[in-house]
């Protein structure tokens, strides 16, 4: 059986469709309207519940081949109607209005299903993986109602190994990287997550990940390394290229997230040698535990860049005093002392990460495991461990004190952060030698 899945705005128009093919009838539903006219208006009753939902039309189509047909109509209809029940039910539509629709114009049997995502107590249906689970139910009704069983389009779209790859299992028991790295991909999206979230979690297992942008900013593709042989995502199949991996396997992606991918995907040897300082043990130890740190401010003059965003903040002000605000994260029982200590230890990281931003004229660095960027027009600070996902992330004021949002700072970060900032006052006191 063969299922597809459109979301849309409107459903009249969706209706008019559905139902204005020439030999198309309703079958069943949970509505009582049997003309567009009449179920555009009880589908308009539930919409009030979200009226500010864009997308609440769900439409699906469900395709067996010719000879799967019962030879009894009445029959074929009602184990219709019961596949389309057991599906609506098992993707989330159990509280929910939709009406089957039987359409013969063409030599494979086939329904058309129109729903609302709006359930009857306001809830809206989850549209996240919305085709990785319609295949996997569309497997599970295969086997129940004894229909041929069709392999999801990414399996049947993976790229299958070449004579020497096989060979090569074959006589050395050794998976091939291509088949290495469709599993990594595989285990990677068994759970949802945003395409950030994928790319740290194939990082942390040592696949190197490339992003292909235009020249407007667009991504139009991604490749994927391990041990040194890589792969585009065409070349492991359809369901592993950057718009494959949102369409097939549900991972969400926005493009306000560009910037954060760019820096995920930089150059891996950049990662490779921040972390071969933290493993040299000549570093001295260092206490840049204070109450106040003041530090350079990140201002429109700080950077060489045209980012016309960077030039709305006041030049005048060239220093800011880390002053944090309550932090809603800590815990009420922690110790006073132990709160001091914490929020000293954030200042210290917020400090040193701004100097790395300053160091390098940029509103985004790399140190290590950890993607640091500034926002300049919301005034936030936000630092990405690889593996972690946002383990800090800072508000500003233009008086010099911040709010946390988030902060998951471990000891761990405390003495990588400061080895970061040893390492770079020992460049500085060489230049200056030089």
């Amino acid at each position: 059986m063969i299922g597809k899945q459109i979301k849309g705005k409107g459903f009249r128009g969706c209706l008019d469709y559905v139902l204005g093919k020439k030999g198309a009838y309703i079958i069943g539903g949970t509505m009582c309207g049997q003309t567009a006219e009449a179920l555009s208006t009880e589908f308009a009753i539930t919409r009030q519940l979200k009226p500010h939902l864009k997308i609440a039309v769900f439409h699906a189509t469900l395709s067996v081949d010719a000879k799967e047909k019962l030879d009894s109509d009445a029959e074929n209809d009602r184990r219709w109607c019961s596949i389309a029940d057991d599906y609506m039910k098992a993707i989330g539509f159990d509280n929910n209005q939709y009406v089957i629709a039987k359409h013969t114009d063409t030599e494979h049997d086939h329904i058309h299903i129109v729903g609302s995502r709006i359930r009857f107590d306001g809830t809206v249906v989850d549209d996240s993986w919305d085709y990785y689970k319609s295949q996997q139910v569309i497997r599970a009704l295969e086997t129940k109602y004894s229909l041929e069983t069709i392999a999801p389009s990414w399996e049947s779209e993976k790229r299958a190994q070449t004579t020497a790859e096989y060979r090569k299992n074959r006589d050395s028991g050794q998976k091939s990287v291509r088949v290495q790295l469709q599993s990594l991909i595989d285990e990677c999206v068994a759970s949802r997550s945003t395409m950030p979230e994928l790319i740290e979690r194939l990082q942390s297992e040592g696949v190197e990940i490339q992003i292909r942008m235009t020249r407007t900013g667009c991504i139009k593709g991604i490749s994927y390394q391990l041990n040194g042989i890589a792969f585009n995502g065409t070349q492991l199949g359809k369901a592993y290229t950057f718009h494959g991996l949102q369409k097939y396997r549900g991972i969400s992606y926005d493009s306000e997230d560009n910037e954060l991918l760019k820096m995920l995907t930089q150059q891996q040897e950049a990662i490779a040698d921040s972390n071969e300082l933290l493993t040299d043990k000549s570093l001295p130890e260092t206490n840049t535990h204070t109450d106040t740190i003041s530090v350079d401010l990140i201002t429109s003059d700080t950077f060489d860049t045209d980012d016309s965003n960077l030039s709305n903040f006041n030049q005048t002000v060239r220093s800011l005093s880390l002053q944090p605000k309550p932090n809603l994260y800590k815990p009420t029982e922690q110790p006073i002392e132990d709160q001091f200590e914490q929020s000293s230890q954030t200042d210290t990281i917020i400090a040193i990460a701004l100097d790395a931003l300053i160091a390098v004229s940029s509103d985004r660095q790399i140190l290590g495991q950890y993607n640091i960027l500034w926002n300049q027009p919301q005034l936030t600070l936000s630092i990405r461990a690889i593996g972690r996902g946002e383990i800090l992330k800072a508000a500003f004021a233009l008086d010099g004190t911040y709010q946390l949002n988030t902060c998951q700072i471990t000891e761990l970060d405390i003495e990588n952060f400061q080895a970061f900032s040893t390492q770079q006052q020992q460049r500085q006191i060489q230049l200056e030698i030089d």
